[in-house]
């Protein structure tokens, strides 16, 4: 069953980089039942380690395809069952994998609002951009969420769970304590 997927646009990644974050990627993992020990890379190109068997039946796979020459990449996570499994626990996490290409800046701009797993709040600076993409005169490859403050007092929800659980898949754009005039928006108008 496929959980999660994404294809991301990257910046110039040399292959043994890409490789390199992956394995460390795997080692770092804060889960040290995910963690292959003893990983040594002896230098190949197209790589695969085996799948992770959990105790509950539950068998883990996870993909990181990439394409060099057009500058993208494609991370997916599948779970499947064996015979017998408890599929009491149905909950994952999206791939850490994400946050790394993130923080290591591997990631490119989509039309031009970073790929992030936190929120991007809304500033006199950015104001026309994100206005521009609530109001779809901008378009992106990643869907924008937003979200703004209920009644005007508080967030609706945990915005910092929401942005971890999109990464990768969404921009999370958040009006905090802003208020802006016509001069940092521009004209606001919206598409039928």
């Amino acid at each position: 069953m496929l959980l999660y997927s994404t294809v991301l646009e990257t910046r110039d990644i040399a292959e043994d980089d890409l490789i390199r974050l992956v394995i460390r990627c795997n080692q770092e993992n804060p889960y040290p039942e995910n963690v292959i020990r003893n990983l040594k890379w002896n230098g190949e190109r197209n790589v695969r380690y085996g799948e992770k068997k959990a105790a509950n039946g539950a068998v883990w796979d996870t993909d990181y395809v990439m394409d060099f020459a057009a500058n993208r990449i494609s991370v997916q996570l599948e779970r499947s069952y064996t015979e017998g499994a408890s599929l009491d626990n149905q909950c994952f996490t999206t791939p850490h994998f994400i946050s790394m290409l993130i923080s290591s800046g591997y990631l490119a701009d989509d039309n031009g609002l970073p790929v992030l797993n936190a929120e991007l709040e809304t500033s006199k600076e950015n104001a026309a951009t994100l206005v521009s993409a609530v109001t779809f005169e901008q378009s992106y490859r990643l869907p924008v969420v937003y979200i703004s403050k209920r009644d005007g007092k508080k967030l609706p929800f945990d915005v910092r769970m929401l942005c971890s659980r999109l990464k990768g898949n969404a921009h999370v754009i958040v009006a905090r304590n802003r208020k802006f005039s016509k001069k940092d928006v521009g004209e606001v108008r919206l598409r039928p």
